[in-house]
């Protein structure tokens, strides 16, 4: 190899390693800093802005982001992280079982948005508080699409999932499509404290409940094609009378 293309290989490589760094106060991730870094999980441990500069594919079966800090967003920009599972529809899954997260979370105040996660364990899940999850689209994970302890979860279509579409505590769940997932299609994950708004979501095709309406309040929410449309369990959801369920005012 000549000095001169040593030289421009080199410079590539720097130009690659600066994408980690901070533009205007946001942290860029993409694939070529995460193997530089030491391959996934990609951790985050740090408070602030973090945005996707390319596709993250996970070859492997850990997790690919884990936020281990509050007040983080992520913003995926248009892209996507891909795992190696795959679901057809309310099919089974095939790729490897154990399998980590897309976007793993033990924290508080965690945003998530803009983009896609494919063919992982569960596409989010975030045990923390006032997580806050829109415009993702989740697809073909394993073990469900979204599941959050308490915030808000609007406008992401989640789908053809080999679990549970949206499985939430606390908060809102509003302007969704979730549809063809092996389980339910949104949950409410019980205890004392549950209380969850759905709210003009469209919720069609899973194999179990549309919507099981545990401490819940749903209205304008269109149902059809699940079994059954609304389950009333462990208290039940008290309904504004404006949805549809495959038809019929529910």
């Amino acid at each position: 190899m000549s000095k001169r293309m040593f030289f421009l290989s080199v410079v590539a490589a720097m130009l690659l390693s600066l994408s980690a760094f901070a533009v205007d106060g946001v942290v860029l991730i993409n694939q070529a800093s995460v193997n530089a870094a030491g391959g996934f999980p990609y951790k985050i441990t740090v408070s602030g802005s973090y945005k996707l500069s390319s596709n993250l594919v996970l070859a492997g079966t850990t997790d690919v982001i884990q936020v281990q800090a509050d007040n983080v967003t992520i913003d995926l920009n248009g892209f996507s992280i891909i795992g190696p599972v795959t679901c057809t529809g309310v099919s089974p899954c095939s790729g490897p079982f154990f399998i980590g997260n897309g976007i793993q979370s033990t924290n508080n105040n965690m945003t998530l948005r803009n983009g896609t996660i494919q063919g992982m364990g569960r596409g989010v899940q975030s045990t923390g508080d006032a997580t806050r999850i829109e415009e993702v689209t989740v697809t073909q994970c394993r073990f469900g699409g979204i599941f959050i302890n308490s915030g808000i979860v609007r406008r992401n279509q989640v789908f053809s999932n080999g679990s549970n579409g949206i499985v939430i505590t606390s908060g809102v769940v509003e302007n969704n499509l979730v549809s063809f997932n092996a389980a339910n299609g949104i949950g409410i994950n019980g205890g004392l404290h549950a209380g969850v708004s759905v709210i003009g979501n469209s919720v069609s095709g899973n194999a179990a409940a549309g919507l099981v309406a545990q401490r819940s309040i749903y209205g304008s929410n269109v149902f059809s094609d699940n079994s059954p449309d609304v389950e009333q369990f462990g208290g039940g959801g008290i309904s504004q009378n404006n949805n549809n369920c495959s038809g019929t005012v529910c």
